[in-house]
């Protein structure tokens, strides 16, 4: 418990950081979608360029634990929109935020440093080799059923082409296709530029835990904690549920089984907030999911933690 506790505690400080800083005014409320905007269009791009772009696909890769991992993911996505859609009556666009809340953990900065605190350095490789197609997966998968549906049900069938032209400008979906670009052709990036595109991905998570602080402080909490407290429970509980059971049923690897669950059962990381934003569908929602899962996984991660060890 408390190794988890170390983990969260700079994440929490950071959102109370940006919530002080708005409720006094040390920091303007009118700055906020700026500041998000920034870190959306600039600084996560370039994250998962530098991701992407150096991401060793042949570390403690296991097809049968990554499968397992990401099969669960979309297995969870699709239960958070049904969710969204029947359960809270939401658009399909609110419903698409809702399902990625659902779905997206917070891999680096809990999953990993928790993997490898319970498991050793050992953990380092396989932790990895879920967290590098992390993002880029995710964001796609997420990015392309928003596009689909965050019309919310107005002739998603008839617009193709809106959705086309939805991916090519979207920033998040460059940073990854250059960055495997780079990867996969093995070509030469200037180190300035690679130094400078690492250096501004480095300021994503901190700016943008502290934007996420300043919209909690203007955010109706409230009315939407019944919704935020479902994602959570599907992120932190569904979620590594089904990865135990799918590596389990593959028969994967028993070292590297345990750090996916580990890292299925990291509640929403700050790229659910973030990706509502970009959208601008449930972003109350996002902000208080990141919140509620971040409390949440407190408990639930010691708890996953005790079952990987049993069960493997």
């Amino acid at each position: 418990m408390t190794e988890v506790l170390i983990v969260v505690a700079p994440i929490f400080a950071l959102l109370a950081g940006g919530w002080l800083a708005v409720k006094t005014g040390l920091f303007p409320a009118s700055g906020l979608d700026f500041l998000l905007s920034f870190v959306n269009r600039v600084a996560s791009p370039c994250l998962l360029f530098t991701g992407a772009a150096n991401l060793e696909f042949g570390v403690a890769f296991d097809p049968r634990v990554v499968g397992a991992f990401y099969i669960g993911a979309v297995l969870s996505f699709a239960f958070g929109m049904t969710m969204g859609r029947k359960a809270f009556g939401m658009t399909p666009g609110e419903a698409a935020a809702f399902a990625f809340a659902c779905t997206f953990s917070n891999s680096l900065f809990i999953g990993y440093p928790v993997s490898v605190r319970a498991f050793g350095p050992e953990a380092e490789g396989p932790a990895f080799a879920i967290i590098g197609l992390h993002a880029p997966l995710l964001y796609l998968v997420g990015t392309l059923v928003m596009e689909t549906s965050r019309r919310d049900g107005r002739g998603a069938l008839a617009a193709v082409r809106e959705v086309g032209i939805g991916l090519w400008r979207n920033p998040l979906i460059w940073g990854v296709a250059l960055g495997l670009i780079v990867n996969l052709l093995n070509l030469p990036v200037p180190s300035p530029i690679m130094e400078g595109a690492r250096m501004l991905g480095e300021a994503s998570p901190a700016v943008g835990l502290f934007g996420v602080g300043g919209a909690l402080a203007q955010s109706r909490l409230m009315g939407s904690l019944k919704p935020a407290f479902s994602a959570a429970l599907t992120k932190t509980m569904l979620h590594p549920l089904l990865v135990l059971g799918l590596t389990l049923a593959f028969r994967a690897p028993p070292d590297l089984a345990k750090i996916a669950v580990v890292v299925a059962a990291s509640p929403g990381g700050l790229n659910i907030y973030l990706f509502a934003t970009l959208f601008k569908r449930g972003q109350d929602v996002a902000a208080a999911t990141l919140l509620v899962g971040t409390l949440m996984g407190a408990l639930t991660i010691p708890i996953w933690l005790l079952i990987a060890r049993a069960v493997f």
